[in-house]
């Protein structure tokens, strides 16, 4: 950033277009045709992260009472802005072997007129499963049918442990349904307030939205991470994490299914920041999660990942933060402490 702030100096003050910097939107594009997606630079939004992008999409495309399709368990964030719309929200189960429950899907659509579908297919947060290809084209399919834009969040995309980045829909999407948003902020750092959205047939809709909520990005912020793009440090970046997370989710994995009580179930994320698991039903959750804390072990508990109880006894542990001896130590003591509870 101190290299950013000394080559660009004062112009970093001056306003840049409310959409973004059209050499970063332009650097953007570039990097998703390498795996396949087709990216318009003049239809692509940078934003002031992933969220933003999704009020964004979901602002331009539903007004307050419409019924939206979201995954299910769905990131806690996502209901929010949700509630925030005043949308109503209708969940669809995420399914391990394939990543979504589309002949559910088909049967709401039937019933009910569903005005959005959000989606995240690649390395779904808290599972961290893959949607396979198949499933990505009929949701577009059904998209079609039903004429509803999909907001896909492809965050972690790029967070791959297998040979070659996944697809997202839109890269199968020739008729502007797909509405897709990412950030930088889960690759780079959380700080790094930075997002970017392709918004389809319904950019006029996202332009004016953006439009409205003021300011645009931070130069700073876009002119380092066009430095990054430019000289492929992000890539070089991105391969070393990529290695960090893959270490990280495996040891994790390993001392989960070793050492947590028969009856226990862990996903075994391809990707992504987060492992989901649950525990054998009766488990006293407000204990295993206070003994956790005393652990210095935070879980985030399954019911925030739903607007039912369905995920009670479900937690998600985040292995994309530091992980040390000390703190596989202290989670293997905790499923050791809830053998000797059950």
């Amino acid at each position: 950033m101190q290299e950013v702030i000394r080559e660009k100096g004062t112009s970093l003050l001056r306003y840049y277009p409310a959409n973004g910097s059209l050499e970063l939107r332009d650097l953007i594009a570039k990097r998703a045709s390498q795996y396949g997606y087709t990216l318009h630079p003049e239809k692509l939004i940078i934003t002031d992260g992933a969220l933003q992008a999704l009020y964004i999409a979901l602002a331009s495309v539903t007004n307050a009472g419409d019924l939206i399709a979201v995954e299910s368990p769905c990131v806690f964030s996502v209901l929010e802005v949700i509630a925030n719309l005043k949308l109503k929200a209708i969940e669809i189960p995420v399914r391990d072997r394939d990543g979504f429950d589309t002949g559910y899907l088909k049967k709401i659509c039937a019933d009910h007129n569903i005005r959005s579908l959000v989606v995240t297919p690649n390395f779904h947060n808290p599972t961290g499963i893959l949607m396979s290809d198949i499933v990505k084209k009929e949701l577009l399919s059904i998209a079609e049918e039903y004429e509803f834009p999909i907001i896909e969040n492809d965050i972690y995309g790029d967070l791959y442990f297998g040979n070659e980045r996944p697809s997202g829909i839109g890269s199968f999407d020739t008729g502007g349904w797909v509405i897709t948003f990412s950030s930088f902020s889960k690759t780079l750092a959380p700080g790094i307030r930075l997002g970017w959205m392709h918004s389809g047939k319904f950019h006029a809709e996202a332009e004016r939205t953006r439009f409205a909520l003021g300011r645009s990005v931070a130069p700073v912020y876009q002119e380092m991470v066009i430095k990054l793009l430019e000289d492929h440090s992000y890539d070089k970046h991105l391969r070393s994490f990529r290695k960090q997370l893959y270490k990280q989710a495996k040891d994790v994995l390993e001392v989960l299914k070793s050492h947590f009580p028969d009856g226990s179930y862990f996903e075994d994320p391809q990707g992504g920041y987060s492992i989901w698991g649950s525990l054998p039903e009766g488990v006293d959750m407000e204990k295993f999660y206070a003994y956790c804390e005393q652990q210095r072990i935070l879980f985030t508990p399954g019911e925030i990942f739903s607007l039912t109880d369905q995920f009670r006894y479900h937690f998600r542990i985040i292995f994309a933060e530091r992980i040390t001896s000390h703190s596989l130590l202290a989670l293997q003591n905790i499923g050791e402490n809830l053998k000797q509870i059950l």
